[in-house]
């Protein structure tokens, strides 16, 4: 069955990627992805009335100090980089797509705004129920959504519904992020070696499919073997993680601090001169020096 969902999977996510960004990916996305705002709101307003509520909203809000280490600022970080897709260059192939009236600035700084409020959003679904149903909150990572929400449909009115209009939004959700995922990779193909949209997808879709089939069988055939004391999947997240977006990101730093013309950057960004030269001075010096100690710290 996995091996079936997975196909269909990248099949649905090959057809969108082949049908370009805006005759594909900007239709679906127009539709798809308010309606799961909609539920998020829903589910929000059904945890906000759960007996849980004030202990999920003290777990997620209060900190406790003596757990933050440098893997887990390795991590969070991780999870910024991928959440808004910056170390693999999505966000970038997407600003590509902008028209000359669009402000880079002020996209960025909806995206970044957005994407924390809906991260919040959902922590404010999720954990309520967690303590709820008297969930571990820290066992199941990422996976605790299909914990808690399955609980929380069964006992609401109309829950299979509900339950059923969630899960295949989440699902396209995750398609439209395979996408921006998939597009930098396609986008070369198509300017460095003059492939044809179609056929820059159908070569990428394949070998991702391929690359996809190791990551199901480590949950069950292939639990057993470990690279490093890893699962094939563990090795895929954390090599992506923990190196290959915060060195992506780092390099996209680098470049765009010290390689592109100060002129292009100015005229790009539309920002007052306060505001350029602060940025500026982030993305030389605070930001790369940041990057770079985490990153050696998740050696170590």
């Amino acid at each position: 069955k996995l091996l079936a969902w997975h196909t269909i999977f990248m099949f649905l996510t090959g057809y969108i990627v082949a049908k370009g960004v805006k005759g594909g990916l900007e239709k679906a996305v127009k539709v798809l992805i308010p309606g799961l705002f909609i539920l998020l709101l829903g589910l929000a307003i059904y945890s906000f009335n759960l007996n849980g509520f004030h202990d999920g909203v003290r777990y997620m809000f209060i900190p406790d100090l003596d757990k933050i280490s440098p893997d887990v600022i390795l991590s969070a970080m991780g999870m910024a980089f991928f959440s808004l897709s910056i170390g693999m260059g999505s966000l970038m192939i997407y600003g590509s797509y902008l028209s000359r009236e669009s402000s880079i600035t002020e996209v960025t700084t909806v995206v970044a705004l957005s994407d924390t409020f809906v991260a919040i959003l959902a922590g404010i679904i999720i954990f309520p129920m967690v303590f709820t149903f008297n969930l571990d909150p820290s066992s199941a990572g990422p996976g605790l959504i299909f914990q808690t929400l399955p609980l929380a449909f069964g006992v609401m009115p109309y829950g299979e519904v509900v339950a059923t209009l969630f899960f295949i939004l989440l699902f396209f959700a995750a398609i439209t992020s395979s996408i921006s995922l998939i597009e930098p990779a396609i986008s070369f193909l198509i300017e460095k070696y003059s492939f044809s949209r179609a056929e820059a997808t159908i070569r990428l879709s394949t070998l991702t499919w391929f690359v996809g089939i190791g990551t199901l069988l480590s949950f069950n055939y292939l639990s057993e073997a470990t690279i490093f004391g890893m699962t094939f999947f563990d090795l895929l997240d954390n090599f992506t993680s923990k190196v290959m977006l915060p060195l992506g990101g780092l390099l996209m730093a680098i470049f765009v601090g010290f390689i592109v013309k100060k002129r292009i950057v100015i005229d790009e960004l539309e920002m007052n001169q306060a505001l350029f030269n602060f940025w500026r001075f982030i993305i030389r010096f605070i930001a790369p020096v940041a990057v770079t100690l985490i990153f050696i710290n998740g050696f170590i």
